[in-house]
């Protein structure tokens, strides 16, 4: 069974991004390439989220049979897995590498693999055909982790979140005292910024989109779908009513009968739905593991 792991202000702390604010691991980022990859675990998800509206992440650590002075061996390993699994899966697949070693006497490896979440729904069989073919091929061993994958959904920051928190463990300063000269981190599939936006109003609704996270609670499956064929009316009203949230005047949405109040409190916390005067708060506590 996998532990439950909270995500608390002790092993947390805010990062802004685009605007928002995000809880990631406590750790210093000390080092220059630490900061750089923390920005880049974003870049990632957001690149994978450009491309599918569902993304699944899931995690493996691989141990080598003998240290590797540089990345040489890891990087022809994952060459070879991500053409394997894009002709398989018949999708973009984007990654982030780990490479940690302090006391011990040989690197390990922090894997993440992010595909289409319309391909991919359960990781079972990804994360052993992974674990195989590393054994096969390195004749190293691979650990299977506790909380082993996240399905993100684009602009459901309950959804994204605990995936970042994950990634951000990843890119850590810590424990990487080892490494030099062999680069600490590894990381394919982020698009570029014009790339990444060119489809949204802006820029920071890839992951925090409170319209879409509230329609698609209602049970809209392809809110790209129904927008498209006008099946979703909407009418953008300002109101008198302003909210005293500290953010700024709020923008209230009329979906149906229901009436959504959208500023940068709201997004950072979660969607409430106001309904006959009475709140309705579906944010979710997230929920992550460390490692």
């Amino acid at each position: 069974m996998n532990k439950q792991f909270f995500i608390t202000p002790d092993n947390s702390q805010s990062y802004l991004y685009n605007e928002h604010s995000w809880s990631i691991y406590n750790d210093s980022y000390a080092t220059s390439s630490s900061k750089f990859m923390l920005k880049k675990t974003f870049e990632l998800v957001e690149s994978m989220l450009a491309r599918y509206s569902k993304v699944m992440m899931c995690r493996i650590d691989l141990h080598p049979s003998q240290f590797n002075p540089d990345n040489t061996m890891i990087e022809s390993f994952l060459n070879r897995l991500i053409i394997a699994l894009s002709e398989q899966y018949s999708c973009t697949v984007g990654y982030f590498c780990a490479r940690e070693q302090t006391i011990s006497k040989k690197e390990h490896y922090h894997l993440a693999l992010l595909l289409s979440g319309h391909k991919v729904n359960y990781p079972d069989r990804i994360l052993k055909q992974v674990g195989q073919r590393w054994e096969d091929e390195t004749q190293g061993t691979r650990s299977f982790v506790d909380n082993s994958f996240y399905k993100l959904e684009r602009g459901n920051k309950a959804s994204i979140e605990p995936a970042i928190y994950r990634l951000s463990y990843l890119a850590k300063s810590r424990s990487k005292e080892l490494n030099p000269p062999a680069t600490s981190y590894l990381c394919a599939g982020i698009l570029p910024k014009e790339q990444r936006y060119a489809n949204v109003e802006f820029s920071y609704l890839l992951l925090v989109d409170a319209e879409r996270a509230y329609q698609k609670s209602l049970g809209v499956e392809d809110v790209e779908a129904v927008e498209k064929d006008d099946e979703v009316k909407e009418e953008k009203s300002q109101t008198d009513d302003a909210v005293d949230s500290g953010s700024g005047a709020s923008i209230f949405y009329r979906y149906k009968d229901e009436i959504i109040c959208r500023n940068q409190l709201f997004f950072d916390k979660g969607i409430t739905a106001v309904t006959a005067n009475k709140h309705m708060d579906i944010s979710s506590r997230y929920q992550s593991a460390s490692g």
